[in-house]
């Protein structure tokens, strides 16, 4: 698999704090490169704001899958990202 931002989510990255946005980065990596990574996601209930999502300390990536790509929608930290 592989990932792929959206504009919004590159906008998120790009507001984070540098350490957090390389922790968000390097586990995004390490969710990717294994066998399932759906299998460290949680499935979303409202589908605007993507069907699943990765927990990551305190943020939360969302996103969807298309093929073999994982989509970002959001990253944002979990008291913000679901208003």
């Amino acid at each position: 698999m592989r990932v792929a931002l959206t504009p919004s989510a590159r906008h998120d990255l790009d507001a984070l704090d540098p350490q957090v946005r390389h922790r968000v980065l390097r586990k995004l990596e390490w969710f990717v490169r294994s066998d399932d990574p759906l299998i460290f996601a949680e499935p979303l209930s409202h589908s605007k704001l993507g069907t699943w999502r990765f927990r990551i300390g305190d943020w939360r990536v969302t996103f969807d899958v298309a093929e073999d790509c994982i989509v970002v929608l959001r990253i944002g930290n979990r008291r913000d990202i679901y208003r």
